[in-house]
């Protein structure tokens, strides 16, 4: 059994019919608020675990999947696309301003 968390394209103020109310994908707090922020979070076609792609060869393949996923460590990360991401970020070549790295007198630190 698991718990099924709510669509992200549901709002969160609509009634359910869940004896608890509604299920989250993260709750964070904070402590000097004292409050609770409920979040939902939208899939991305890129996610290992609830992309579309990811899925739906689960369903397909069901164990089959499970174990290719365990025994080849980048076979998520191919299937939804993250290797050929990670490959173009690499290459993505960026120009760094080489006099911005010298410390300047100015910008000295100021002690409390």
């Amino acid at each position: 059994a698991y718990a099924e968390a709510e669509h992200a394209n549901v709002s969160l103020s609509a009634s359910y019919e869940r004896p608890l109310g509604i299920l989250p994908h993260q709750i964070r707090g904070s402590l000097p608020q004292f409050s609770q922020i409920t979040l939902v979070g939208h899939s991305s076609k890129s996610c290992t675990a609830c992309s579309e792609t990811v899925v739906s060869e689960y369903r397909n393949r069901g164990m089959e999947f499970v174990l290719q996923a365990i025994n080849h460590p980048t076979y998520l990360e191919d299937l939804t696309g993250l290797t050929e991401l990670m490959k173009s970020a690499n290459t993505f070549d960026l120009d760094w301003d080489k006099d911005g790295d010298a410390i300047d007198d100015e910008d000295e630190f100021v002690e409390i």
